[in-house]
């Protein structure tokens, strides 16, 4: 009887689980670099590495360069066309790389854009000169938590009230199971 509860129980809550939603719940900290390190816009090589605020690195990420043209003194309006440049996984590590040609040197407005999970679209921003003269060094990037939508406070509820609900019933089940012996007592 105990046995078939708790069987029960536990593979309720892997359906359950099956259908909860994933995507960033807390930062994500990415650190780019170009090679060579002075851009140039004919073509180089966007490096980039993720990793959580623990320091253990994102793997399997969908993450794309987005670069415009965006002179200092343009408006919205007058700024150039969106380039995106998706990148690859080079291996363990969260590490990544993406390859870009842009038309023209100046100054850029990048997009760092996170769409691992269908329902999450995490970006940060960034402005950067591309002209082959200007090194750059380290550009660092925070990637903020994302809304994951309504479809995550069905998780909340499992977590916060059947899980504790369903095991007090298991703990309350197994001590009061009228088939145990008390253990007998020596003097």
């Amino acid at each position: 009887m105990m046995i078939r509860a708790l069987v029960g129980f536990l593979v309720g809550a892997a359906l359950l689980f099956t259908g909860s939603v994933a995507a960033h719940a807390s930062l994500v900290f990415g650190s780019m670099y170009t090679a060579p390190h002075s851009a140039a816009p004919e073509g180089f090589t966007l490096v980039l590495q993720m990793m959580d605020p623990l320091r253990t690195p994102i793997e399997d990420a969908v993450v794309a360069a987005e670069f415009r043209y965006f002179p200092e003194d343009a408006t919205e309006e007058e700024a150039g066309e969106w380039h995106v440049f998706p990148f690859a996984e080079t291996g363990p590590g969260g590490n990544y790389e993406t390859a870009v040609t842009l038309p023209v040197s100046g100054r850029y407005q990048l997009f760092m854009r996170d769409t691992t999970y269908p329902q999450e679209d995490a970006t940060a921003e960034l402005f950067t000169v591309i002209d082959g003269v200007e090194e750059h060094g380290e550009l660092l990037f925070i990637f903020p938590p994302t809304d994951i939508g309504a479809a995550s406070v069905s998780t909340w509820l499992i977590w916060i009230v059947v899980i504790p609900v369903g095991a007090g019933i298991i703990v309350t089940v197994w001590a009061l199971a009228p088939g145990r012996k008390k253990a007998e007592v020596r003097a």
